[in-house]
């Protein structure tokens, strides 16, 4: 995957803000501020400490969010005497469901162990919510057992300590439960998702077998994470698999929305493949949804919003506008609301997702200009 360095320019019209700024789109940006509302950490099963998180969303995976000065914007920003204004990276939150199953035990368990340690205590996840639980628990075929995670989720790097003491209260036993341990998974995400609708929460599914126990099986886990993909709130599964021979869990990263699995290779270095493969997947999730912040000085028009990408090297490029995901082309590139009536989020169609989380560039997000529609 190329590395990605997306920029994010808010532009309002110098009318509407009243704001002591010059109407210039030269004003230079600043760093931008996090997003507000990490999760509150009740205690979990394991005795992870309870840990209260309030900061923004972190940067990480090669994702740079700036408010810059507005270069290779389209000329209407100019002729809509803009000026910049920060952007807020929507929060990310993940849970983590470790496979702690007997085949994990050595070097396997002890370099996955290492890579999440090492990622909780990473300067660039500060900021981003983890949550963790393993399987197999018990009772072991019950969803209920993994709903109630070992460490809810709750900000980095506050929470780590949590995470990195579960990690080392636990040793490999048993088999692999892959379907109540999903089952549980998304119905704490969904939960912790309701009460924070301004996050992006995914579930990152850490295994090192196919799925065997409690009637579990490659089909019935994909079913699963496909029924969060398509749910209310959306909650995406990605799937890092330890070991060889895992090319089935592709089933279930794609059924989940995030395209193959990672593969960490045992013959290789585990514990930074897998690291590796963590930090992927914090890019990943946040470089497709964007807050719409309060302007300084005034409100924004719904109706006056552009999106913009600009490659390294190329030309800006002005995104239309659709009514929703289902409305977006199968192939070009789009954007829509959340909600149209109260929006809260920009959301990229998914081709133009994908071609973002793949191509070195910036998305600039103009304010006070009559929003571009289809053709």
């Amino acid at each position: 995957m190329a590395k990605r360095v997306v920029g994010i320019a808010f532009w309002t019209v110098c009318a509407a803000m009243a704001l002591p700024l010059a109407c210039s789109a030269a004003e230079d940006g600043g760093g931008v501020a996090g997003g507000d509302g990490g999760a509150t950490a009740a205690g979990g099963k394991g005795g992870g400490s309870a840990a209260t998180g309030s900061g923004a969303s972190g940067g990480g995976g090669g994702l740079n969010i700036d408010a810059g000065t507005g270069d290779g914007a389209l000329s209407d920003a100019n002729a809509c005497q803009a000026v910049t204004q920060k952007a807020e990276p929507v929060p990310l939150d993940m849970y983590i469901m470790l496979d702690k199953s007997g085949s994990m035990q050595g070097s396997k368990w002890s370099s996955t162990v290492s890579a999440i340690t090492a990622f909780a205590n990473d300067s660039q996840s500060a900021g981003i919510g983890v949550g963790l639980d393993f399987f197999p628990d018990n009772p072991e075929c019950a969803a209920s057992t993994y709903s109630n995670p070992s460490v809810p989720i709750a900000v980095l790097p506050g929470n780590a300590g949590s995470v990195v003491g579960a990690l080392g209260s636990v040793s490999p036993y048993g088999g692999t439960p892959t379907l109540p341990a999903m089952q549980g998974a998304l119905s704490y995400a969904q939960t912790h998702a309701v009460k924070n609708p301004n996050h992006v929460v995914v579930i990152v599914l850490a295994t090192d077998g196919q799925p065997n126990d409690c009637s579990s099986s490659v089909g019935g886990v994909s079913s699963i994470a496909q029924q969060g993909a398509n749910g209310s709130p959306k909650v995406l599964t990605f799937v890092i698999g330890v070991g060889s021979a895992l090319s089935n869990l592709n089933q279930i990263a794609q059924a989940g929305g995030t395209g193959n699995a990672f593969i960490v290779d045992t013959g290789g270095n585990v514990g930074q493949q897998f690291i590796d493969a963590l930090n992927k997947i914090r890019g990943a999730a946040l470089a497709c949804e964007y807050l719409i912040p309060t302007p300084e000085g005034g409100t924004i028009d719904p109706e006056k919003v552009n999106v913009t990408f600009t490659p390294d090297g190329g030309q800006p490029e002005q995104w239309p506008k659709y009514a929703n995901q289902a409305a977006c082309p199968a192939s070009g590139n789009g954007w829509y609301y959340d909600n149209d009536q109260s929006p809260t989020k920009i959301l990229l169609c998914p081709s133009t997702c994908s071609m973002v989380k793949n191509t070195k560039g910036q998305v600039d997000v103009l304010f006070g200009c009559a929003t571009q529609k289809p053709s």
